[in-house]
């Protein structure tokens, strides 16, 4: 019997097994440790749809399967947000891959569709959705109880992942109260990974059946509880109607994820944070500034870009929010000339920075600024209302 060979080198085999979830023995995981073997080159392969389209199979040489192509699309563009989220590439260790689990790749997934991958292609934009399915969106992804070995050229790490057996004592206090919208996918997540950890999480799961009497009894006691941590947690007015309505969290939480990931409420407040990036623009006249710093002007700004995100199945493209936020400063001549310094380095290097480094340059010049015209940034601004760092535009 042939040995099956795995990808060499460490990071990109746990995101292939442990984060993505596909088996050495899949043609697809083959393709991979052939092709690539390594994430930079993973990365750099495949960036193009057309480069991903022409790839082989190793061993059958038959051509790549669109239901593969669509997978590499997605493990290509939930990479490329991390990466950008802990600064550049090339300065990311390998721990920080190694520390990525399946959960988090599927509540990326969750929250983005085929338009937001790679190089948003005309024939991906008419394709359907690319979210999870609604057991998923319901219960959560499966954290697996596994050890993975990484070997390195001159010894093994054993890397225990966490088990999901690791559970944690029940409190209604552990659950944050859900008031606000724009925080639904936030919520959403910690709200199933406390479940999960407390083992109370088939109380929401309506396929799930119990085997025998025990299972029975537990369940019947997992319903009293999450019921009364839905009726304490959830405060936000259309999933408190949902709770008025339903009794049984089975039934409940379905219809609560229902309303906030495919409902109307979450997609009014995207549509009002889409139309002020949209639309907002400086004043000229310093005077009609009402002392508030141009530091500040910008934070709120890409303040309003997270929340959007936090709200929209289908997050706004950097390069569209770059589009709006040019406008947004145009009528400030610092701001403009900021502008202009980019596009030059663009067309000299050949590169787009990332979305982190293209606010920082805006920044550091609305400091100076706001040091000529003697505006001071309050020091009580909200950590969440800063200029972030990438992981602040992205909803988890």
């Amino acid at each position: 019997m042939s040995t099956i060979e795995t990808i060499s080198d460490n990071g990109l085999r746990h995101l292939m097994e442990m984060v993505f979830k596909i088996e050495p023995n899949d043609n697809l995981y083959q393709l991979v440790r052939e092709k690539f073997n390594s994430i930079r080159h993973f990365m750099e392969g495949l960036k193009h749809v057309d480069s991903i389209k022409a790839l082989k199979y190793y061993q059958s040489n038959a051509a790549i399967t669109q239901e593969d192509v669509e997978k590499l699309q997605s493990m290509y563009s939930f990479i490329n947000t991390m990466q950008n989220m802990w600064g550049q590439p090339t300065a990311v260790g390998l721990l920080e891959y190694i520390k990525l689990t399946d959960y988090q790749y599927e509540g990326y997934m969750m929250g983005h569709d085929k338009n937001n991958i790679v190089e948003y292609d005309d024939d991906i934009a008419l394709k359907s959705t690319l979210n999870s399915p609604l057991r998923t969106l319901m219960k959560g992804p499966h954290v697996p109880n596994t050890t993975t070995t990484f070997n390195t050229s001159s010894t093994s790490t054993h890397i225990k992942a966490k088990s999901s057996n690791t559970k944690i004592k029940r409190s209604f206090e552990a659950f944050k109260v859900f008031v606000d919208v724009s925080q639904w996918k936030e919520w959403f997540k910690e709200f199933i990974k406390i479940l999960s950890l407390m083992d109370a999480e088939n109380a929401i799961d309506p396929v799930y059946t119990p085997s025998n009497d025990e299972e029975r009894e537990k369940l019947k006691d997992d319903k009293t509880f999450v019921s009364t941590v839905l009726g304490r947690a959830m405060k936000e007015a259309a999933g408190a109607a949902v709770l008025k309505d339903h009794d049984d969290p089975t039934v409940a939480w379905p219809l609560i994820v229902e309303t906030y990931t495919l409902g109307p409420k979450a997609a009014v407040q995207a549509r009002k944070y889409l139309k002020s990036l949209s639309m907002e623009v400086i004043p000229e006249d310093v005077k009609e500034w009402d002392n508030v710093p141009l530091e500040t002007q910008l934070d709120d700004f890409v303040e309003k870009l997270r929340l959007y995100n936090a709200c929209s199945v289908r997050p706004m493209h950097d390069d569209t929010f770059k589009s709006n936020f040019e406008r947004f400063v145009m009528n400030v001549p610092d701001m403009r000339q900021v502008t202009t310094n980019i596009n030059l380095e663009r067309v000299k290097t050949n590169m787009e920075p990332n979305l982190h480094t293209y606010l920082e340059y805006y920044k550091a010049q609305a400091i100076s600024f706001d040091e000529v015209h003697n505006l001071t940034k309050k020091i009580n601004i909200p950590s969440s209302s800063r200029v972030p760092t990438k992981n602040k535009n992205i909803a988890w």
